[in-house]
């Protein structure tokens, strides 16, 4: 980090960066700021949607950003970001092989992005309000309990949440409606709408990070990305809100997905965004992160100095096995981009 630090002694002492909420180290600026002399500017952002539209003014303000990678695909193609200068990333050779491979469909070469978290996005539940309201027994398609309006019906007055993205939602209704993910066709998505439609009436919010709601006791059902559900869950435990949360891989399958780290064009301090990619590599840094933040990071040296508990969760370390059930989301085209949020708004706003 240093010799990145020097190589760029003229920069400003600045760096903008821009996140999703809950993905760092309580202590994790402070640290940066610490060791580099950089002043850390950090904003956060709630979907990639957001994030896209910041990135395609071309003026962002912003020089380290954490798109997810079938976003970060097309924001490659349409030359968005800066080749990363691999000789100021020492670190990058923690980084898992297997998933930098995988990240070649987006990104061939890994010439833009470095893969930050992996995650999968599943059912979080009330136990107790949920088991109250079915009588006890859950579905053995756990997707039925957002999906089904049998099912979401009972739930509806405990409160039933989905998020509030087209790449999220639509992905997720086309696995529980067995289409094929990795294709998109526009007839698929529309079926998979379709067929989620009717459980619509019974949904009470859509949310894309519904931590604090699950950890009140708000809400007893909700679509979440597998860290934010282990957040809520110990958000619950923390304030002894009663709360009694759990996270569910769906036996059917689910989504993964990869964020990754990249430097817009227009960055205007590229030499301290270098500094803080490679930072994020650190295998003692990003195990910190991964402690406090329950998402599973890229590093294969981190693992090891994860806590135990969560290593040992299946739900956060998927065990092989559901691993070969995991779908990646595909890269979107503008195309299928579209078509999701027709399908989403229409569903929204069906009653």
């Amino acid at each position: 980090m240093a010799a990145s630090v020097m190589a760029h002694a003229a920069e400003e002492k600045k760096l903008n960066v821009y996140n999703w909420n809950d993905y760092i180290a309580k202590d994790t600026i402070a640290n940066f700021e610490k060791a580099t002399g950089n002043k850390v500017k950090y904003d956060l952002y709630d979907s990639n949607a957001t994030l896209q539209a910041k990135l395609l003014t071309g003026k962002s303000g912003y020089d380290v950003v954490y798109p997810s990678l079938e976003y970060a695909g097309k924001q490659i193609q349409a030359g968005i970001f800066q080749p990363l200068d691999k000789s100021k990333l020492p670190n990058l050779k923690n980084i898992d092989p297997l998933i930098l491979k995988a990240m070649e469909t987006a990104d061939p070469g890994n010439k833009f992005a470095i893969p930050y978290m992996w995650f999968t996005t599943g059912v979080a539940i009330n136990v107790d309000k949920v088991q109250k309201a079915l009588g006890g027994k859950l579905p053995d398609n756990e997707w039925d309990l957002l999906f089904n309006p049998e099912v979401v019906s009972k739930l509806s007055s405990c409160g039933v949440s989905l998020m509030d993205e087209a790449s999220d939602v639509v992905p997720a209704a086309m696995v529980y409606a067995g289409k094929d993910t990795a294709k998109m066709a526009p007839a698929d998505i529309k079926a998979a709408i379709d067929k989620i439609k009717p459980a619509r009436k019974s949904i009470r919010t859509f949310n894309s990070s519904p931590i604090d709601l699950m950890a009140k006791g708000s809400l007893c059902a909700a679509m979440m990305f597998s860290g934010d559900a282990h957040i809520a869950m110990n958000k619950a435990q923390e304030s002894k809100s009663g709360a009694n949360i759990k996270y569910i891989i769906p036996k059917v399958g689910a989504m993964m997905s990869i964020d990754v780290l990249a430097i817009p064009k227009d960055a205007g301090h590229p030499g301290n965004a270098h500094a803080w990619i490679n930072t994020m590599m650190d295998p003692k840094v990003v195990s910190v992160i991964s402690n406090e933040t329950f998402y599973i990071s890229a590093n294969k040296q981190a693992l090891p100095l994860m806590d135990k508990k969560l290593t040992d969760d299946p739900t956060i370390n998927v065990p092989d096995a559901m691993k070969q059930k995991l779908r990646a989301k595909p890269v979107l085209s503008k195309e299928v981009q579209r078509d999701m949020s027709t399908a989403f708004n229409q569903f929204k706003t069906a009653k």
